[in-house]
């Protein structure tokens, strides 16, 4: 928006030249520079408006990254021209199912419900446990030589356990009960994420369609807004017209521009969330 609005100080300004020529030679009327005056310091409001506006949405875009607020960045600016082809729809909800990390993180939480589930039915079931020990000894108050209080003192044992939970008090029975839900919660939870997101991944991919539709209606209107503009300009020149009358088709080419330069960044911002969206 301020390349567009400095574009428009520079055309404002030739016009000035051109007037005050015109006025100088009695060509024009004096109030004719006043008003070209008055319109090129308007053009240069514009200017800072857009700078107000530039840093406003630079604030946007460290809030939507999740960037430190406190640090100052460089973020470049977009090259002109249009967007890369953005694949179909249905390709872009598979691609933000398999790469959302918050979807792999509620499937990596279902797994853990599920096996705490597993383990809870399997503390119902009898447990074996199997322990054994081997040793030997060494007394100095043996009459016989060390290797041999060695081989002759060996000692050795195997233990087997059985248990069996019978008295849990339900204890078992609430701990399976708790992971099971957990775990369709967990389910469910997944389920409209996933619908959430295809849902959000088509609303964006609409978003860009409409944004490119009315970018092709934007040009149209530039470009009949310039050839107006250079005609009206001659004839203004050739005295075949008024000031007022040109400056309405400068502000009408300034309006044109201006929405098709804004619609220009709306889809790349639009991109920019499609792309957080699908997890690239």
């Amino acid at each position: 928006a301020r390349r567009v609005a400095t574009e428009a100080v520079e055309a404002d300004l030739r016009l000035l030249v051109e007037v005050e020529a015109q006025v100088d030679l009695g060509e024009k009327p004096a109030y004719e520079r006043a008003l070209q005056q008055e319109r090129v310091a308007t053009a240069r409001g514009a200017i800072l408006a857009a700078e107000r506006d530039g840093a406003l949405a630079r604030a946007r875009l460290v809030r939507l990254l999740g960037l430190d607020p406190t640090a100052s960045y460089a973020f470049p600016t977009p090259e002109a021209g249009g967007l890369a082809a953005v694949a179909p729809a249905e390709a872009l909800i598979q691609q933000a199912l398999d790469a959302r990390p918050d979807l792999r993180a509620a499937a990596v939480a279902i797994q853990a419900a599920e096996a705490d589930g597993r383990a809870a039915r399997a503390s119902r079931l009898p447990q074996v446990a199997l322990g054994g020990f081997v040793g030997t000894s060494f007394s100095s108050a043996g009459s016989g030589a060390v290797p041999g209080q060695f081989g002759d003192n060996r000692s050795g044992a195997l233990r087997i356990s059985v248990s069996m939970p019978l008295l849990d008090r339900g204890v078992t029975q609430q701990r399976v009960r708790v992971a099971e839900a957990r775990a369709i919660a967990l389910r469910a939870e997944e389920e409209d994420a996933r619908h959430a997101i295809a849902l959000e991944v088509r609303e964006r991919r609409i978003e860009l369609d409409a944004l490119a539709a009315q970018s092709e209606v934007a040009d149209v209107r530039v470009r009949a807004a310039e050839v107006a503009l250079e005609a009206e300009r001659a004839r203004y020149v050739a005295g075949e017209t008024t000031l007022q009358s040109v400056s309405l088709l400068q502000a009408r080419l300034f309006e044109a521009r201006s929405e098709q330069e804004r619609l220009a960044v709306a889809a790349r911002y639009q991109r920019l969330l499609l792309d957080i969206t699908v997890g690239s």
